[in-house]
């Protein structure tokens, strides 16, 4: 249930966006906040990649909300803590490459498709053991800038990586 309003409240934003016209003044602004969510999203990604849980969790807000078909939802800041605690210790050394394929902000809030594949070195070199898309929407904070708000991930790909072991 949770899932549905998410996403019916992402189509409800999106929609509302994509009919409204907006001034040239905005548009800058805008464009400006699409970069910072952008650094904001490349930072996750270093942080997670090196390890920085505690720069990483700075990231999301406090009633950060995350969901994935036929999985509990993740809810609070607590539980995100340690979900990305137990990935850092099972897949120590893994590392996500995510591509941002679209972001639209709208005053408080924005949302960005991303495609992401998290890789293990395995060997000679890395291979991609999970791959997923998910929608993101970001919060603007007053003074700490963009933070995670709430995800929908649907994982594309997963390897079984037991044959490596």
């Amino acid at each position: 249930m949770r899932q549905l309003l998410v996403y019916i409240s992402a189509s409800i934003f999106i929609f509302t966006y994509c009919t409204k016209e907006i001034p040239e003044a905005e548009r800058k602004t805008s464009r400006t906040e699409e970069a910072r969510l952008k650094k904001t999203i490349e930072l996750w990604a270093d942080f997670y990649n090196n390890g920085d849980l505690e720069n990483l969790i700075n990231l999301y807000t406090d009633d950060y909300i995350e969901s994935m078909p036929n999985d509990n939802d993740i809810i609070g800041i607590d539980k995100i803590r340690s979900e990305l605690s137990l990935y850092m210790s099972q897949y120590p050394g893994g590392k996500w490459k995510l591509t941002v394929e679209e972001i639209q902000v709208s005053g408080d809030f924005a949302f960005a498709r991303i495609n992401g594949e998290f890789e293990m070195n395995y060997g000679k070199s890395p291979t991609t053991i999970y791959s997923e898309r998910s929608l993101k929407i970001f919060k603007k904070q007053k003074n700490t800038g963009w933070k995670l708000y709430r995800t929908m991930r649907i994982p594309s790909f997963t390897y079984d990586n037991t044959k490596e072991k």
